[in-house]
């Protein structure tokens, strides 16, 4: 799934890639833009563009603590609600991490 979403066309929202029309996506990211600071910050910016171009939504500077989803949503940090059916966690996340 992952090549396919990299390669749809700008056309295509993720949803339309991956087969959920009706679901969308949202990261919650820890910094102001994607990835880390090993990458340049153009690079990482044309990142943003191009996946929010395809519908991703995104939720900057904030983390989630509880990733369980209680009433079709979770809460991050800084107390903003955002609807979750399904929760992946980053693999570079460690249960006892900030983040």
């Amino acid at each position: 799934m992952a090549c396919k979403f990299l390669h749809a066309s700008n056309r295509q929202k993720q949803t339309d890639v991956i087969g959920i029309q009706d679901k969308s996506i949202t990261i919650i990211h820890s910094r102001a833009l994607l990835l880390n600071d090993t990458y340049p910050d153009k690079w990482r910016q044309q990142v943003v563009d191009n996946i929010t171009a395809r519908g991703v939504k995104l939720v900057m500077n904030d983390r989630v603590d509880d990733f369980e989803p209680k009433d079709g949503k979770i809460t991050t940090r800084s107390g903003q609600s955002v609807p979750a059916d399904l929760v992946v966690r980053s693999p570079l996340i460690s249960a006892g991490s900030n983040g």
